[in-house]
């Protein structure tokens, strides 16, 4: 939860720089490509070893920053200055998250057993709000069974058999039977 909340602080303050400047999607982006670099195993050990300055991080960087906007590589470096290359991946998110919020989009993260038609797309994006602000994220997980799962901020709602079956067994666990009450029952 903490890191949560360090995420979203950053995520604030640069969210308010970028829209000062009119390049939020930019930034977004930015964030989401240094967050990838950052995640690939050779990068991630060079980012994390001790013996690798926070200089020579911030070189790198430099070298790496073509093509983004310099708010985005400032950041990257007040997060190695801080110490807080780690969460680069949280903070992208909630600065995505900001971002949506700020445009009046709603996104959800469905999961169904099979692909969704376009009518059954069209038919969720009402249900969750206009048509037209729904972003939706639609991934396949077979061992759901059948119906879907949807997921919009911290809440999940699920309509999975997967998770039906998983009530009914545990219903079915709390019932008690006598064998004497059986016996008066068949003949």
């Amino acid at each position: 939860m903490a890191g949560e909340t360090l995420a979203t602080r950053y995520a604030l303050a640069l969210f308010s720089v970028a829209t000062e400047q009119g390049i939020v999607d930019e930034v977004r982006d930015d964030l989401f490509a240094f967050s990838a670099i950052l995640k690939d195993k050779g990068a991630s050990l060079l980012f994390s070893h001790p013996r690798v300055t926070k200089e020579r991080r911030k070189a790198i960087v430099d070298k790496l920053s073509a093509g983004y906007k310099g708010v985005s590589v400032d950041f990257l470096k007040l997060l190695i200055d801080k110490g807080r290359e780690s969460e680069l991946h949280a903070i992208a998110e909630s600065f995505a998250n900001l971002s949506q919020v700020a445009k009046g989009e709603i996104h959800a993260l469905v999961h169904s057993a099979t692909p969704l038609t376009d009518d059954e797309v069209k038919s969720l994006k009402v249900k969750l709000g206009a048509r037209d602000k729904v972003v939706l994220d639609l991934r396949i997980e077979p061992k759901l069974l059948g119906g879907l799962t949807v997921q919009v901020g911290h809440v999940v709602y699920d309509g999975s058999v997967m998770a039906r079956l998983k009530t009914l067994k545990k219903q079915l666990a709390k019932v008690e039977v006598r064998i004497a009450e059986v016996k008066d029952i068949a003949p």
